[in-house]
């Protein structure tokens, strides 16, 4: 599949902070998720399904497009407890309360129809299971950046994002997505073997979150496991990355000033040698 701005393709040439905020999504899911029976509606190229199915005990991934769903069929067809399907958000092809928890990352805002989605959505899931949909913040995401997404349809600003899932479900739990540079300091050797819950220090303002994740439900769920949560993947380290370029920047640097010196090593030369060549023929022109 090639990626056209539309939906989340990964790929070595993708931008590295666009696949951070998508794969950290169903990274953080993956307690919620475990030994459940889940939904990815709008599941695209698959990645996302996959990544659940690691931990969830079944996985439907619903997508509109026919080829995203011959793709991510093919492509992850080793994974017994992972199948796609065709469908619509404001049409799912499953049985009312089918499953134990819905995810739909970045699918809301490229319809108009939220209150049909919705429906759709706590119609297939169980009565005491969970509806979990992310959407960016249209005051960060396209207010303050001023970039306007082709894509998008119809974005919706924190309240109403949040008044829109209340209205729909009894309990909802909003967190905040954001990316940020950070510094690290976790322990190498713990002796005790106990987690640590992780200190965020200095003046992170979750205000400026640019995406938003509902975590709804209609009855009461334990919070305790909406962890705050860092993402990191080696394969993508912006900071070896950072790097990396540096030190291709400097070798560039240091080639372009060689060949500079080079150029006026070889220009000094010309001159002279011109200079010789035309003192010659102005001796044998001086003797004709």
């Amino acid at each position: 599949m090639k990626f056209t701005g539309e939906r989340f393709i990964p790929n070595d040439d993708i931008d590295i902070q666009l696949s951070y905020e998508h794969e950290h999504r169903y990274a953080y899911i993956s307690k919620l998720v475990a030994g459940k029976v889940v939904l990815d509606i709008a599941s695209g190229e698959g990645y996302g399904s996959r990544t659940i199915a690691e931990s969830a005990k079944e996985v439907i991934g619903i997508d509109i497009d026919e080829e995203a769903v011959k793709h991510a069929a093919t492509k992850y067809a080793q994974y017994t407890n992972l199948c796609f399907k065709t469908g619509s958000v404001t049409d799912i092809p499953l049985e009312d309360d089918s499953v134990d928890i819905v995810v739909s990352f970045e699918t809301i805002e490229h319809i108009a129809e939220h209150e049909q989605m919705l429906s759709e959505l706590k119609r297939v899931v169980k009565d005491d299971g969970l509806v979990i949909v992310s959407t960016p913040d249209k005051k960060i995401y396209t207010d303050e950046s001023g970039v306007v997404n082709e894509f998008h349809v119809k974005e919706l600003y924190k309240e109403e994002f949040f008044d829109l899932m209340k209205s729909q479900f009894n309990h909802v739990e909003l967190c905040g997505q954001r990316f940020i540079t950070i510094s690290t300091i976790l322990p190498i050797c713990n002796e005790s073997g106990n987690r640590r819950e992780l200190d965020l220090i200095g003046d992170f303002n979750e205000k400026h979150s640019m995406y938003m994740i509902a975590i709804c439900s209609n009855k009461e769920f334990d919070i305790s496991q909406l962890n705050k949560s860092i993402y990191f993947n080696e394969e993508m380290d912006l900071y070896a990355k950072d790097k990396a370029t540096l030190s291709w920047a400097s070798n560039v640097h240091n080639e372009l000033m060689k060949s500079q010196q080079d150029y006026f090593r070889l220009e000094k030369e010309y001159l002279a040698l011109k200079e010789h060549f035309d003192e010659i023929n102005k001796n044998d022109d001086s003797e004709i």
